[in-house]
């Protein structure tokens, strides 16, 4: 076969990752917060925006090209929850 094509999107890799709930639990945290936390870090969330003139930019806050691709990087980010307790081996 020749010429073919899809209107597909180009698959994008994907991570697993399983929550000890309980542990979470200990420190208010849950599923959700924890996957906020981690989207976060690997996609950015935007913090602010710079205006210079009539351009303006939006202030993007991530992780580090390098660190976005190692696993054992991720496992050193902190979760908050609620009430801003944190737990660093989350």
């Amino acid at each position: 076969m020749e010429g073919l094509d899809t209107d597909l999107p180009e698959s994008r890799p994907e991570l697993r990752i399983d929550v000890d709930r309980e542990r979470a639990a200990l420190f208010g945290l849950n599923t959700q917060e924890i996957g906020s936390t981690i989207r976060s870090a690997i996609n950015g969330v935007e913090a602010s925006s710079y205006r210079d003139g009539i351009d303006e930019y939006d202030i993007t806050v991530r992780l580090n090209p390098e660190s976005r691709e190692n696993l054992s990087a991720l496992s050193t980010l902190h979760c908050i929850n609620r009430r801003w307790a944190a737990d660093p081996s989350l």
